[in-house]
């Protein structure tokens, strides 16, 4: 229901878009734009990130095997994520809870984590 509701918005937009400014562009073309503007913030946010601390490219990565496994940060819950670059003293994988709580982000912005 939402989805044709958003596409019936669309399709408006498109209609009054294109007689009114007399612009010559497909459906897919304004449909693209519309998405580029809504998701400019968030990669303008991830951008800076990334210059701001070009090291810090940790990704949570979802495991297969004998997981879930107790977080490392709060070690209350169990997650079948691990980070993409991190390990602990041992070389294992360091599990991380990422869906409800903050325990990826908490773990990466701790830099006693890091010795």
């Amino acid at each position: 229901m939402f989805i044709e509701m958003l596409q019936f918005c669309i399709v408006n937009s498109f209609i009054i878009y294109t007689k009114e400014l007399g612009k010559n562009m497909t459906i897919k073309q304004f449909t693209l734009e519309i998405f580029k503007f809504l998701a400019a913030p968030q990669i303008e946010r991830i951008q800076q990130n990334l210059r701001s601390n070009p090291g810090n490219l940790q990704f949570p990565v979802k495991v297969n095997g004998n997981w879930p496994k107790k977080c490392k940060q709060c070690k209350a819950h169990k997650s079948s994520y691990r980070c993409q670059l991190c390990s602990d003293e041992k070389g294992k994988d360091i599990t991380l809870c990422i869906l409800n709580n903050e325990c990826f982000k908490e773990f990466h912005e701790n830099s006693s984590n890091f010795k």
